[in-house]
């Protein structure tokens, strides 16, 4: 039994079926008429269904590469950005940390004031 939604209709069992459409023609719910519903919704558009997906338009933009000037992803708050940079800077900082840890250690190996003076 098929449970009507304000959303989407039940996709279960749908590859392989005829579909019928508002323009009262039908077509097989294959890979290609699911990609195309979902790059284009008011292309073929399923009988007893709104078009509630009309104003939606599929594009090949996402987090990372949609506004890629420095400022944008300084003054984000897209958390996926915030992420990568928190990961970007706790690397710097640690690689930074180890190249200043070098030369103390250095200096504790050989005599006073022999590599790094005060």
């Amino acid at each position: 039994m098929e449970r009507e939604t304000d959303t989407a209709p039940a996709l279960a069992g749908l590859t392989g079926n005829d579909v019928a459409l508002q323009a009262g023609n039908s077509v097989t719910a294959n890979e290609t008429y699911i990609r195309e519903s979902a790059i284009k919704p008011d292309a073929k558009v399923v009988e007893r269904r709104s078009n509630f997906m009309a104003n939606w338009v599929f594009s090949g933009e996402h987090y990372i590469n949609i506004n890629y000037r420095i400022r944008s992803w300084l003054l984000t708050f897209d958390q996926k950005r915030i992420v990568l940079l928190y990961l970007v800077s706790i690397s710097l900082f640690f690689y930074l940390g180890g190249a200043f840890a070098v030369p103390i250690r250095l200096e504790l190996l050989t005599p006073q004031d022999d590599l790094v003076e005060a």
